[in-house]
């Protein structure tokens, strides 16, 4: 039996376009959560930051609000990367191995994914 899939997804910046997605499965009515591994850089200092999240959007407003601890002090923070994923285990992994690969790492990480629009990102249009 093949399963027809809705996708909704929801415009967070104007400027580079970041996408909200949920799934549906209409027959079934279940939700399916898109979980996001996120670098933010700060302003301040030009540190990074590697977080997860299922909401990027509200992460990054609490991120820049001062109501996440390890970032307090660094704001304001901007969002220069993110990754999407299906379950929370594998953005928790990705996570991990990003925050092993260092500064340098994370600095191409970066350079080579801006630009990018998240059209690409999604395959959507």
């Amino acid at each position: 039996m093949k399963h027809t899939y809705a996708v909704f997804c929801t415009v967070v910046n104007s400027q580079r376009s970041i996408y909200a997605v949920r799934t549906i499965i209409p027959k079934r009515g279940i939700w399916l959560l898109t979980y996001y591994v996120y670098i933010l850089k700060s302003l301040k200092d030009g540190k990074f930051y590697t977080g997860c999240t299922a909401d990027l959007k509200k992460r990054l407003k609490q991120h820049n609000d001062g109501r996440v601890r390890s970032t307090k002090a660094r704001r304001p923070l901007k969002l220069v990367y993110w990754e999407t994923f299906a379950t929370r285990s594998e953005a928790m992994r990705r996570e991990r191995r990003l925050k092993r690969i260092g500064r340098a790492g994370k600095k191409a990480l970066v350079q080579g994914f801006r630009g990018r629009a998240c059209d690409d990102i999604y395959n959507l249009r």
